[in-house]
């Protein structure tokens, strides 16, 4: 502990770019497309969120490692750590992976140490850098859910707000909707901006990719500043002939799904492909559905809808992301 505060005065000028900064801090983790945390060794070009409000309360120490160690159990595991304070840091010790976390009270910079920074203590950033992520309610944030899109949403939104007992789910879902349908009304509710927003939209304009990608990034402009709490789901393809594996609309679906998570890497959810490979082996119609690269009859209850098997498939993979990110 005395080494941890000697060599962050001796390195406090320094401001070393090594990859495991930003694992650290970045609100969007590095993630994989799927959400999944990163290898330190990948994240080194992650970006971290940026206060964009005026100057809005800064979370305490307290409040910044507590979000760490539930962002990345991985580095900082509760269990065990050692609270304390020496010299201009408040810090905490976890012993079961060496690593110390540690907040200048002076200049409130976030400083790590340890097997995550070996060589000395290392300057990651202003913690006002992350203040919308660990504490949205500073930015005039709601942890509240948001989820918009077509008739797919309804099922799906009601399995979310049952696994989000303590937060408002709102169902934003209305059916036959196109994207340019639904993203109007994102833009109107100007209430939930500030809140974590769920787009699943595209279903009934699929043959349109591109104003699907401009409206999904009209809606994403929508948020209000310091917001990057979204979500964007995957266009599912229906069990119809003309949209089964290799067919010109399955390709053109794809793609689309490809340049939604190309756009949007660390806020994005291949739900499809999920639901394709939660099919039955022993269900002879789900093998073939499996064959055909769309969703699983024993997940729907007609070419496109989801049963309540299926909602509750996406509701728990969309609480996942959230829970992986800390929102």
């Amino acid at each position: 502990m005395k080494a941890f505060a000697v060599a962050a005065r001796r390195w406090a000028a320094r401001i070393a770019a090594v990859g495991a900064l930003a694992l650290v801090v970045s609100c969007g983790g590095g993630s994989q497309v799927e959400g999944a945390p990163p290898p330190a060794a990948s994240v080194a070009s992650a970006k971290p969120m940026a206060a964009r409000l005026a100057a809005p309360a800064l979370p305490t120490p307290d409040q910044a490692m507590d979000w760490a160690e539930r962002r990345y159990p991985d580095l900082f595991p509760a269990a065990g750590k050692s609270p304390g304070t020496s010299g201009p840091y408040t810090y905490r010790y976890y012993p079961a992976t060496n690593n110390y976390l540690g907040i200048a009270t002076a200049t409130s910079d976030v400083y790590i140490y340890g097997t995550i920074a070996p060589a000395q203590p290392t300057r990651v950033a202003p913690l006002s850098d992350y203040t919308c992520v660990i504490a949205p309610a500073n930015c005039g944030l709601s942890t509240n859910i948001a989820a918009w899109g077509d008739s797919l949403t309804p099922p799906f939104a009601a399995n979310l707000g049952v696994l989000f007992p303590s937060r408002m789910v709102y169902d934003g879902g209305i059916s036959s909707q196109s994207s340019y349908d639904v993203e109007a009304r994102v833009a109107a509710d100007s209430a939930r901006h500030g809140w974590i927003s769920v787009f699943w939209f595209g279903h009934n304009n699929d043959s349109d990719p591109e104003q699907v990608k401009r409206d999904m990034a009209a809606a994403v402009a929508t948020l209000a500043p310091g917001n990057d709490r979204f979500i964007v789901l995957s266009v599912l393809n229906k069990a119809i002939p003309t949209e089964l594996k290799g067919t010109a609309m399955y390709n053109t679906i794809l793609q689309l799904n490809a340049d939604l998570a190309a756009t949007y890497p660390q806020n994005y959810i291949d739900i499809r492909a999920l639901l394709v490979s939660h099919y039955d082996p022993s269900k002879p119609q789900d093998v073939i559905d499996f064959q055909n690269d769309v969703m699983p009859a024993s997940l729907r209850h007609d070419v496109d809808h989801l049963n309540n098997d299926g909602s509750v498939l996406v509701a728990t993979r969309v609480q996942q992301f959230i829970n992986a990110k800390a929102w």
